[in-house]
């Protein structure tokens, strides 16, 4: 029986979204359409639209969100063409670094322009990896929480809890 709904769509946002979407369409989520973002072109088995350019293509952003948020507002028509039509939309990103902290509040307040329910699955740092990133993290939340996306976050730290000691 075919759906009159759209398929619900998981967008795949940097490095580490990447990575978790590709598992994720690896185990069990063929009912969605899996598109990625990265300023890279990142190899994976779904569509990644690469919004770097030039220099970005090799060599991403250098861990500067300015750096992505600039590329982001040159492609940001063709970001909303992507997310067009889609009524229910995922985001899988890792918050902290240059690509995602921030490509995720810019694609999440596209989509809920476009008239989308938008949930952000995002992680954040591990403490060790500096403050740097948890500032860069806790920006990007906050945007991310302005763009009327509902966010849940799952903090890298509470992964130590399962680790071998």
């Amino acid at each position: 029986m075919t759906s009159l709904l759209p398929k619900p769509k998981i967008l795949a946002i940097g490095g580490a979204g990447i990575k978790i979407a590709t598992r994720l369409r690896d185990s069990s989520l063929q009912d969605f359409d899996i598109l990625g973002f990265d300023l890279t072109a990142t190899p994976a088995p779904f569509e990644v639209l690469s919004i770097g350019g030039g220099n970005l293509e090799f060599f991403g952003s250098g861990g500067d969100p300015d750096v992505t948020h600039r590329a982001a507002e040159e492609r940001k028509a063709e970001i909303e063409a992507k997310l067009h039509g889609t009524s229910l939309i995922y985001i899988i990103a890792g918050l902290g670094g240059g690509t995602a902290s921030a490509l995720a509040p810019v694609i999440a307040e596209a989509a809920t322009k476009s008239g989308a329910l938008v949930f952000a699955f995002v992680s954040l740092p591990f403490a060790i990896e500096g403050s740097r990133r948890q500032t860069q993290a806790k920006e990007a939340l906050s945007q991310l929480r302005q763009s009327g996306a509902v966010v849940i976050t799952l903090p890298n730290d509470i992964l130590l809890r399962w680790a071998p000691e």
